[in-house]
């Protein structure tokens, strides 16, 4: 992971520069991975996708987000809503 790390750059917020400890993996697939990283100095999140090119060339893009790790894990590991579940959300939130 530390390999990752030359690649970050600071903070969006606040310029700090992230640690290894802040960042977490989400996915990996091919040689695109998605990572998660919390501030610890200014509490702000943010997704980070590295993509791996030729000659060992990364590409980083980050997002800011107000998912901490733990909501995402909580969203992530959570059933997936279908446009059936929003119908009957809808039905029922008529008929109060």
């Amino acid at each position: 992971m530390s390999d990752y790390l030359k690649f970050m750059g600071p903070c969006p917020i606040c310029n700090s520069r992230f640690n290894e400890a802040d960042l977490e993996i989400v996915s990996q697939a091919g040689n695109v991975s998605l990572f998660h990283a919390d501030c610890i100095s200014c509490k702000s999140s943010v997704f980070m996708t590295f993509v791996k090119g030729e000659a060992g060339m990364v590409t980083n893009v980050g997002i800011l987000t107000d998912l901490t790790k733990k909501d995402f894990r909580t969203f992530n590991n959570s059933k997936v809503i279908t446009a059936e579940d929003i119908l009957e959300l809808h039905k029922a939130l008529k008929r109060k």
